[in-house]
């Protein structure tokens, strides 16, 4: 043991930090939706511009607030 503390990684399954759908890593270690799709989508199916992120863990949010720029 190295003595620095081990932060837990992210959990197998998460939601998306743009849509909300849950997101894994496909066998390349690329964040994936459930549905096998790289991007998000709205709600009614339409595609964003945005690409499949795990939410941050509580546990990481609260060690790492937002920064707010005035």
């Amino acid at each position: 043991m190295t003595g620095t503390p081990v932060t837990p990684p992210y959990p197998r399954v998460a939601p998306c930090r743009h849509c909300c759908r849950p997101v894994l890593r496909d066998n390349d270690g690329v964040w994936i939706h459930a549905d096998l799709s790289y991007v998000c989508r709205d709600r009614w199916g339409g595609i964003t511009a945005t690409t499949a992120a795990p939410e941050p863990p509580a546990w990481y949010t609260e060690q790492h607030p937002p920064q707010v720029i005035p």
